[in-house]
């Protein structure tokens, strides 16, 4: 059952540009080399403490080097 969300009139209502603008938004406010870095973080922990077998923990080290690579790249780009 889905509930009745609460309205605002008047006001209070808020319009489109202000739901639009909102500036800090988490997701955008780390570089993307910053997301990268990240994401090789965890999956590194996962070689770790994973239970997998060969064939998956090669894949595993076949994405993080992909993503050494690509960091390599962006933190060129970004240094340029």
């Amino acid at each position: 059952m889905r509930r009745r969300v609460d309205r605002r009139g008047g006001n209070e209502r808020r319009s489109t540009l202000e739901r639009r603008s909102r500036s800090t938004r988490h997701a955008y406010t780390e570089r993307p080399s910053e997301h990268v870095r990240n994401a090789l973080q965890l999956l590194e922990q996962m070689t770790t403490v994973s239970d997998l077998d060969t064939e998956a923990r090669l894949d595993l080290a076949a994405a993080l080097e992909r993503l050494r690579r690509a960091l390599g790249l962006l933190e060129r780009r970004t240094e340029a």
